[in-house]
C-alpha cells in the first residue's frame, strides 16, 4: 500500500497522484460543522468521477462499490479504529492509502 500525502490542519485540498499509469485527482474536504472528511476521486485520463463527497472512515475499502482497478483506505493509528473527526486527525492520527485491487 502506498501512503497518500496530506496537508495536516488544511480543510480543502486538492492534488493529483500519478499511480500506476493513471492521473487520480483526489479532492479531499473537511465539513466543521458535521465534524468529518469527506473526498472526491477523479481519473483525468479518463475523465471519469469514482466517488464524489465520500466520507473518510477506517476499516472498510473505501471504493468497493465502485469500477476501477484500485482502491483506498484509511487507517487509525493509534489502534482505536476512530474515523477522522477532527481537521487535525487526517495525516496524523488517520492516514489515507492508496493501493491495486489485485494486491489487497
Amino acid at each position: 500500500m502506498y501512503l497518500v500525502p496530506v496537508l495536516v490542519g488544511v480543510p480543502y485540498q486538492e492534488q493529483v497522484l500519478d499511480f500506476e499509469g493513471m492521473k487520480i485527482r483526489l479532492t479531499l474536504k473537511y465539513n466543521s460543522i458535521g465534524r468529518f472528511w469527506t473526498m472526491d476521486v477523479f481519473e483525468v485520463r479518463s475523465k471519469r468521477m469514482f466517488a464524489q463527497g465520500l466520507s473518510l472512515v477506517c476499516g472498510i475499502p473505501l471504493l468497493n462499490r465502485t469500477l476501477q482497478s484500485f482502491e483506498m483506505f484509511v487507517s487509525d493509528e493509534s489502534g482505536e479504529n476512530l474515523d477522522p473527526i477532527e481537521l487535525s486527525d487526517l495525516g496524523t492520527r488517520n492516514l489515507l492509502f492508496i493501493d491495486l485491487k489485485e494486491r489487497l
